[in-house]
């Protein structure tokens, strides 16, 4: 447990944190997937970099590129496809709102 949350919370501050700043938790940002997804990615690589430094202090360590490749893609690719799959369900939900009322 302890070496999950070494390796996640690195991670996982740094995307809360400039996710906020950058509005990715906006509904205007969720109501349209592309910018979703471009925001989304944008958001990922700068904190996922953060994440990266971050680790590399905390362990005293340097960073190993195909650790960063590996773990930017890795958690990545599920971050973006979870934030696409919602703003299209919520863009739709949102639609239909407008067409019933």
């Amino acid at each position: 447990m302890i070496a999950t949350l070494t390796i996640a919370a690195p991670f996982a501050v740094p995307w809360f944190a400039v996710a906020a700043l950058m509005g990715v938790f906006r509904a205007s940002t969720l109501a349209h997937p592309k910018r979703m997804l471009s925001r989304t990615g944008l958001v990922w690589l700068l904190a996922g970099c953060i994440g990266l430094l971050a680790r590399a202090a905390l362990l005293q360590r340097a960073i190993v590129l195909p650790f960063a490749v590996t773990a930017l893609a890795i958690i990545g690719a599920p971050l973006i496809t979870w934030h696409g799959l919602l703003s299209v369900v919520y863009s739709r939900w949102i639609n239909q709102q407008a067409h019933d009322g």
